[in-house]
């Protein structure tokens, strides 16, 4: 097992603040994650696991338990029962942003709008992070996980997380205790296409969170990401904007920086 001489936990979240623990393991393949698990359960001491170190606040005094890094990385395509759909299997480790420009990069929809989140793959479904119109409870299939209480791994469907408005069952509400103790070793997000188009003209579906084809207007605050270039027109000029929250109309356009996102434009419904 891949028990590492401990550091400060300051050094470890984006916070910049917590003690040092009294073990330290860095998992970095997924049975190396769950054999660092089931130790730190079977020691019956504290246990923390860590991942990208975000919306994290640890005390400064020496943690007396076991924190496990999670380094796992890695995806893996798998085929979907659906025609030009694809499934992505991620390991819990896995840095989101990463993702995200993965999907990007391939022509996937379905997560694109969510660039910019901090941490990682394994952390998304805890609390079903979200941003620009889309969330994870969109395009979750499912997820591999390993309960405390037994240290059984399985694999369940995304409905079993009962993924809420940054809620889940694996969450823990203001020192209350997770309805499941489980720890995410992957994750499986789907319902993303694998085809692009040749319009360069898009907006993003609230409904769905997948892009598609698009000519029509609308709301601008019903979104433009920090993928799209929103364009709106005042007195008969048109004008960019970033990310406007102006009222109006506003018809969503690819990044002017040519091939930050190579946008999909097949529906995903």
């Amino acid at each position: 097992m891949p028990e590492i001489e401990p550091v400060a936990l300051a050094g470890l979240t984006t916070l910049r603040v917590g003690g040092v623990p009294e073990r330290l393991i860095e998992a970095t393949t997924r049975d190396e994650l769950i054999d660092a698990l089931r130790d730190a359960w079977a020691s019956g001491q504290p246990w923390l696991v860590l991942g990208g170190g975000s919306n994290l606040l640890v005390g400064d005094e020496a943690f007396e338990g076991t924190v496990v890094l999670v380094r796992t990385s890695g995806i893996r395509r798998l085929p979907s029962p659906r025609e030009g759909y694809v499934r992505l299997q991620v390991e819990a480790g896995h840095n989101w942003d990463d993702l995200v420009a993965y999907a990007a990069a391939e022509g996937l929809s379905g997560i694109v709008a969510m660039s910019g989140i901090p941490g990682t793959v394994g952390a998304a479904p805890v609390q079903n992070i979200g941003a620009y119109g889309q969330e994870l409870v969109e395009t979750l299939v499912e997820a591999e996980l390993i309960d405390e209480a037994t240290g059984d791994v399985s694999t369940v469907a995304a409905a079993e997380l009962e993924l809420g408005f940054r809620t889940s069952v694996l969450k823990n509400h203001y020192g209350s205790v997770a309805a499941r103790s489980a720890v995410i070793l992957s994750v499986t997000p789907g319902r993303s296409c694998g085809r692009r188009s040749a319009s360069p003209r898009v907006s993003p579906s609230r409904s769905r969170g997948c892009a598609r084809p698009c000519s029509r207007r609308v709301p601008a605050r019903g979104w433009c990401s920090m993928t799209a270039t929103p364009t709106r027109t005042v007195r008969g000029r048109s004008s960019r904007t970033r990310s406007s929250r102006h009222p109006s109309p506003v018809r969503c356009l690819p990044s002017a920086r040519a091939g930050r996102w190579p946008w999909p434009s097949t529906s995903c419904a």
